[in-house]
């Protein structure tokens, strides 16, 4: 596997992780109530987080 593949899967990785947690601690702390949660909603978040970043790593790439 390409070096440069792989360091972009790392970050991808990485930041995608952070993100997600980051987006979903937002999100919990907006609805203030913990037993009211939407799950499918925390699992939109992360999935739109993830594509975002995925698309993100693409431009990279895309731009060399």
């Amino acid at each position: 596997m390409d070096i440069e593949l792989k360091k972009r899967l790392k970050s991808l990785i990485w930041r995608s992780g952070g993100m997600a947690l980051v987006a979903c601690s937002a999100y919990i702390l907006q609805v203030g109530d913990i037993f009211s949660l939407d799950y499918q909603t925390l699992a939109n978040i992360t999935a739109l987080t993830f594509i975002g970043l995925v698309v993100g790593e693409i431009s990279k790439i895309l731009n060399r």
